[in-house]
């Protein structure tokens, strides 16, 4: 079961899943997991995109770009997954990208 809703400058979808497994584990327990995201045009130059689950953890992610002009780009990224919590990968991630494009 989902939805999408599209404007001019941004759109979003939201789906839930509902998992008819054994074991399923999904959102507080509940074979139900949610996810969602969106994507924004913040001006002619700059975008903004987003995903996030929950489930039987939860996940967030966020990419910003910039397009200073014909050229160059600067993005920045950032992540989380509680599911690395428990292992020795970082639960949070941040990154940024410069781009030059000919």
């Amino acid at each position: 079961m989902g939805c999408s809703i599209e404007h001019e400058k941004f759109t979003h979808s939201y789906e839930a899943i509902f998992s008819w497994a054994k074991n399923a584990s999904g959102f507080m327990g509940s074979p139900i997991s949610v996810v969602g995201g969106g994507d924004y045009d913040l001006s002619k130059a700059t975008t903004l995109g987003y995903t996030w689950t929950l489930g039987s953890g939860y996940a967030y992610n966020q990419s910003t770009s910039h397009k200073l002009n014909d050229n160059w780009t600067v993005a920045a990224h950032q992540a989380f997954d509680s599911e690395r919590l428990s292992t020795k990968q970082p639960a949070y991630d941040v990154g940024f990208g410069v781009t030059y494009q000919l």
